[in-house]
């Protein structure tokens, strides 16, 4: 489920939803990525950048953002 790699626009991706605590899966499901968003706090001491992803999900056709490790690229193998 945590993955490192960089995801992209387009993408297929598996997404998780966790409860409030962050230990239960609460769903889960695939979907689209539609926008990478970057976020620098400049309040935070360490000038850290986080990123959050704008879904598409297709099992609710909603749209919803996460953070990298609630995702999971799906490879797509070709002919």
């Amino acid at each position: 489920m945590i993955e490192k790699e960089e995801l992209e626009v387009g993408d297929l991706i598996e997404w998780y939803e966790s409860y409030p605590d962050g230990f239960a899966i609460k769903d889960g499901g695939k979907g689209t990525i539609l926008e990478k968003l970057k976020f620098d706090f400049a309040f935070h001491s360490k000038n850290e950048e986080y990123t959050h992803y704008k879904v598409f999900r297709h099992k609710h056709s909603d749209i919803m953002y996460f953070e990298s490790r609630e995702l999971q690229k799906i490879e797509v193998r070709g002919e």
